[in-house]
């Protein structure tokens, strides 16, 4: 009776831990999944309000790059339309950043995330 006992004890221990291991990895899932729809959201916001820096940017690279006016030129039309991608690109993710917890996988819209990584 008591070997009996001992073993049910000893079963219902083990059941006890396993339980409180899976609920251990879902909070950890639900957290990567939290986390990733802040992240999301930090650089949407990030984007939609340093879009306008773009411009500036892809002026100073090109005239680095190349020589002054047609850097200039070249640099004026290529940041006029990097700055609006980037601008809503910042918009999409920022709208989205809630949905971001259903599928986590989710690749950044523009490349580089954001201006400041570079």
């Amino acid at each position: 009776m008591c070997k009996k006992l001992c073993a049910v004890a000893s079963l219902l221990v083990i059941l006890s831990m396993s339980a409180a291991l899976y609920a251990d990895n879902c909070m950890t899932e639900t957290e990567e999944r939290v986390g990733w729809a802040g992240e999301k959201f930090v650089r949407g916001a990030t984007n939609l309000a340093s879009g306008w820096l773009e411009f500036f940017a892809k002026i100073d690279k090109n005239v680095t790059e190349k020589e002054s006016v047609e850097g200039a030129v070249n640099g004026v039309a290529e940041g006029l339309v990097w700055s609006g991608y980037r601008t809503a690109a910042g918009a999409c993710d920022l709208v989205l950043s809630p949905f971001a917890a259903i599928k986590q996988d989710e690749k950044p819209i523009i490349d580089p995330p954001t201006l400041f990584e570079k």
